[in-house]
């Protein structure tokens, strides 16, 4: 990434690293472990080709470097088939690339900014349509239907209720770079300030050179650079998990950067300390989404041991070798906290209440900690659902009941989201009064 914006490792660069590691939004991307290979390799490949970019294209001038092409359309494409949103990473440090390579410049004309942001919507496409290529050929090999993996788009809001939609929208993202408790748990304060500290800085940089197309340029990639992690959030108009910010990270590191690039010695300074006071502040949410997801799990972990010993003992020969079917039906009330989390964050959610209870999470899990069910299916639960009904939730004595070998398990007092599908493709009558 230093490659990429003409930089080299330097005590400064130093000091801002651990600023972009302990941004919240990594963490709030760990929580899925399943993810976090894929997330590795596209964090990797769009370094790659914001290095190759911001090296050929942008410090080296080239215009037509199609060995750069290729490199970065598959970088991208592989960066994309990890995980979507990095393509934004990319997309933001490649005009970070450009705006640090026109402060270095004595003159400067309109081409050094028009031809890498060309090049780099070139590249950008080719990607998408060779991720797309690669995309369909695998479920036309697969014979699967995409009728499930599309966003829940609302774009048309945008020219149907203008006004009301970017305001939802630029609402988020004041609160993302404003550092509000809404988004990242506990407010940090000190992202507030480094941007302000960073867009003083570039303001008095331009004042400086009295260079109107300089500055002009250089404002509009700074308002591009600011915009495009939130690109998702223009289709959805509406906030999405915080965890598919990619590029926030990122901007985060830019802006500390321009903040201690200023030619005051006192602006240099304030910005060093600004940065300083941010990452103690990421270093403390790091530990509360820790400490959050470490309690959690080690109350599920009880809860799944005391539902199996619940179950052993109401059998009348329950045997410990046998792989037993059960039906759970609700969802278990929310876990009181005193960690906070993050928007969308999954690290205080407990398996036995996400989705508003799913009985194949819930018996997944229980799997997973290594204990020996089967979960019942439409069919079962369509015939056992008078039972539960009738039978009180956890942790009330008879919770858990037997029905022949099919153990009954009520977590909650409200249908799960399996009951309340039933309820659906039988046109409500499972759930009719007798």
């Amino acid at each position: 990434m230093l490659r990429g914006h003409g930089e080299r490792p330097s005590w400064r660069n130093h000091a801002l690293f651990p600023l972009y590691c302990a941004f919240p939004i990594w963490s709030f991307q760990g929580e899925f472990y399943g993810n976090a290979m894929g997330n590795a390799v596209a964090l990797i490949a769009s370094s790659a080709a914001v290095a190759v970019f911001g090296g050929r294209i942008v410090v080296g001038g080239a215009r037509r470097d199609w060995g750069a092409f290729s490199a970065i359309a598959a970088c991208l494409c592989l960066s994309l088939g990890c995980y979507q949103s990095f393509l934004f990473l990319f997309l933001a440090a490649g005009m970070g690339a450009i705006v640090a390579q026109s402060r270095r410049q004595a003159s400067f004309e309109l081409g050094q900014v028009i031809r890498p942001l060309t090049f780099m919507a070139q590249v950008t496409c080719a990607a998408l349509l060779l991720n797309q290529a690669i995309y369909s050929l695998h479920l036309f090999a697969l014979h699967l239907h995409p009728e499930n993996l599309h966003y829940n788009s609302r774009i048309h809001l945008l020219w149907q209720q203008p006004s009301a939609a970017l305001r939802q929208v630029f609402d988020f993202i004041l609160k993302v770079y404003g550092g509000d408790a809404l988004i990242y748990g506990i407010s940090l304060r000190g992202a507030a300030l480094l941007f302000g500290l960073a867009a003083t800085g570039l303001v008095a940089y331009l004042l400086q050179r009295q260079q109107r197309l300089r500055g002009l340029a250089l404002l509009g990639l700074a308002a591009g650079i600011l915009l495009v992690p939130f690109a998702l959030n223009f289709v959805v108009v509406g906030p999405m998990p915080a965890r598919t910010l990619a590029a926030i990270p990122y901007v985060v590191w830019l802006a500390a950067w321009l903040a201690t690039s200023q030619a005051s010695h006192t602006g240099r300074a304030v910005a060093c300390g600004c940065v300083a006071y941010l990452s103690f502040q990421c270093f403390y949410a790091n530990s509360l989404y820790q400490a959050d997801m470490s309690l959690t799990q080690s109350s599920d972990r009880a809860l799944a041991a005391a539902i199996y010993e619940r179950m052993s003992l109401t059998h009348p020969n329950f045997d410990a070798e046998k792989f037993y079917e059960v039906n759970f039906f609700g969802s278990l009330a929310s876990r009181y906290s005193l960690y906070p989390t993050g928007f969308g964050s999954t690290a205080g959610a407990s398996f036995f209440n996400w989705d508003d209870g799913n009985p194949n999470r819930i018996g997944s899990y229980l799997r997973l900690t290594g204990h020996k069910i089967t979960l019942a299916d439409y069919a079962r639960r369509a015939e056992l659902l008078a039972d539960m009904r009738a039978m009180p939730h956890w942790p009330a004595q008879g919770s858990v009941r037997w029905k022949g070998d099919v153990a009954l398990v009520k977590v909650g007092p409200r249908p799960d989201i399996a009951h309340r599908r039933d309820m659906e493709t039988s046109g409500g009558h499972l759930y009719a009064q007798p």
